[in-house]
């Protein structure tokens, strides 16, 4: 008979079924080799029992049944007979990895700035492979941003300082010899808003300004609650609040005709205040129009001087003083 196949016995159990490899033995025994017996171990009887012949090196058992371990062993025939065995060590029932999605929402949102972590719990047998992939389909991988943890059966993912770069839709693959598992996860980052737009200016009435503005571009993903609006004068240039709205338009009262004034504004979310926006172009109210029949009588009253030469001349000559 032929010597014993070539080992080791390569056994892979995926799902139910169970993938063998070996090599042909070196000595066929002078007589060609015809295939392969193949059998497996029967825990309950203590015995080996046949399972299949395979005339290459490789064979695929479709169902192993439902024990927790299997062991195999395959011998070389030939036209003398069969000889010796080679075994495989007990080969685990593997079990597809799966995550466990109910502890974990599928969108997640962090503040701007902030370390972000994103935990998942997942089984399988054997212990599944990790791999964590960015919006773009790559593999992420340890870095100064981005630091992983695994252990048998969980998988945390920390995001250092988040920002708005790294928002997308993340995804965690598992992976073992029994299957895959994947979920999608997207993150979301929220942080202050952009800069709302340059105030423009116009006047409304003798004493007030209507402000006007364009929203910021982004919301930092919260949305805006206000915008505080404050002003100064040219000549001193102390700002102090004027106002608060929550749109994107404000009328101020009570302003100095004369008075050259600066406005500028700033968005509010529940993150915070953004930087304030572009200086409005100074503005002076104009001065109120004067009535120019009233200016012309108040300018004679004032221009009407006492005559004392001819005031001089009804008084008594005695009646003047020295």
């Amino acid at each position: 008979p032929p010597s014993a196949p070539v080992g080791p016995l390569e056994a892979a159990i995926v799902g139910t079924s169970c993938k063998l490899s070996w090599k042909a033995p070196k000595d066929d025994g002078h007589s060609p080799v015809l295939g392969f017996y193949i059998e497996k171990y029967d825990e309950k009887t203590k015995k080996w029992k046949f399972v299949a012949r395979s005339k290459e090196g490789a064979y695929t058992i479709d169902s192993v049944g439902d024990a927790p371990s299997h062991r195999f062993r395959v011998a070389a025939e030939n036209a003398i007979g069969t000889g010796p065995f080679i075994e495989c060590e007990a080969v685990p029932v593997g079990t597809p990895p799966l995550i466990a999605r109910d502890t974990l929402e599928s969108t997640l949102v962090f503040p701007e700035g902030k370390d972000a972590s994103i935990t998942l719990s997942f089984s399988g047998k054997p212990v599944p492979s990790v791999e964590w992939l960015d919006s773009a389909g790559k593999l992420v991988k340890d870095s100064q941003k981005f630091k992983i943890k695994n252990t048998e059966n969980s998988t945390c993912l920390t995001i250092k300082g988040i920002t708005s770069a790294e928002a997308g839709q993340y995804a965690v693959k598992v992976k073992n010899d029994s299957g895959e598992d994947s979920m999608p996860i997207t993150v979301q980052v929220h942080g202050r808003s952009d800069t709302p737009g340059k105030p423009h200016v116009q006047q409304k009435t003798a004493d007030s300004v209507v402000l006007t503005w364009t929203e910021p571009k982004k919301d930092g993903g919260s949305p805006i609650e206000q915008f505080l609006i404050e002003m100064c004068t040219a000549a001193n240039k102390k700002w102090k609040k004027a106002e608060t709205t929550k749109q994107a338009t404000t009328t101020l009262f009570n302003l100095v005709p004369g008075e050259l004034y600066i406005f500028r504004v700033k968005a509010a979310n529940k993150l915070g205040d953004s930087e304030f926006s572009e200086e409005s172009e100074p503005f002076s109210l104009k001065e109120p129009p004067v009535d120019e029949d009233k200016q012309k009588i108040t300018d004679e009253k004032v221009a009407e001087l006492i005559d004392y030469e001819k005031v001089d001349s009804k008084i008594d000559p005695s009646q003047q003083k020295v």
